[in-house]
């Protein structure tokens, strides 16, 4: 992995533990405080804790300053049955800026197709050419969080983990659950369209956006506000360019449901000629924020 050793940990909350890749907060929520499923939704919690933390994700050896923050709330929408549930998995993952305190969002996302089994005592065993309602899932959105990463890092440096997402989506094709088949209208926002986004050859900008936005734009801004900025400007036109050819494409959606606010504070402070440019294409690019972006104009 491209190295990051100028990065340090910001800091090690409560709930994490001894990691090899990830520092990941996990949290189950159970609206209706099932008091017979308190027992369960707590072994629930740890197991997918220690199903991210202790397990080796990535092919390098990372240092503790380099381990990957994510937080994870499973939200128990229904139970199917006694050991069946259908959930909203909510994943936010971030990575630091060089020079900062910041952090800067790679993933927020609310996938709302998490249908899975889970017995209390459960085997989180994980093979990801072999289909598991739960494991499954699970590793198919470690992968993602990991090609985002290191996407950010090094060009195009995220392909082998969006590969292996795109494989758990391929096995994932017998499967009864929602959200692993290619779907039309509403429901097309769902893992299989958000991976084949990622491993198609026509959207290959996406990696190459990545990488310029975080390690060409953001961080240099700490030492050059400006420069960096105006590389971020060749990002963002980059992307309107993108979806003026491809309307609604979903992993668009994802990058700037991740970077709204942070695009936001960044141009704050720009001239009101270039706040009038970068809000007209980033409204075309991001219809469902536009408001969100007349909000530069206001600072």
């Amino acid at each position: 992995m491209i190295k990051k050793a100028f990065f340090w940990v910001l800091f090690l909350g409560t709930g994490i533990l001894k990691s090899q890749d990830f520092n990941c907060r996990v949290q189950v929520v159970d609206p209706n405080n099932d008091a017979s499923y308190k027992q369960l939704f707590g072994a629930l919690q740890v197991s997918v804790l220690e199903f991210y933390n202790n397990r080796k994700w990535s092919t390098d050896n990372l240092r503790p300053n380099e381990k990957i923050e994510i937080n994870i709330t499973i939200n128990i929408d229904q139970k199917l049955s006694i050991d069946q549930f259908q959930a909203t998995f909510a994943v936010q993952a971030v990575r630091p800026v060089f020079n900062t305190n910041y952090t800067t969002p790679l993933l927020n996302y609310f996938d709302k197709e998490f249908t899975f089994r889970y017995a209390e005592l459960q085997s989180m065993d994980f093979d990801e050419n072999q289909y598991n309602s739960l494991t499954s899932f699970l590793g198919f959105y470690a992968n993602m969080v990991l090609g985002l990463e290191y996407d950010s890092f090094g060009e195009n440096a995220g392909s082998s983990y969006f590969g292996k997402a795109q494989n758990i989506v391929n096995i994932a094709q017998s499967a009864s659950e929602s959200g692993w088949k290619q779907v039309m209208g509403s429901r097309s926002r769902n893992r299989y369209n958000l991976i084949s986004d990622f491993t198609n050859s026509r959207f290959k900008l996406l990696h190459d956006n990545s990488y310029k936005y975080h390690r060409q734009g953001l961080d240099i801004m700490s030492k050059d506000a400006a420069a960096g900025r105006s590389v971020i400007t060749e990002v963002i036109t980059s992307f309107h360019a993108l979806a003026k050819q491809n309307p609604n494409t979903f992993a668009i959606k994802i990058f700037f449901d991740a970077k709204v606010n942070e695009i936001i504070e960044i141009y704050k402070k720009s001239d009101n000629s270039e706040k009038m440019k970068i809000v007209e294409m980033l409204k075309q690019i991001d219809i469902t924020n536009a408001m969100k972006y007349d909000t530069i104009l206001n600072k």
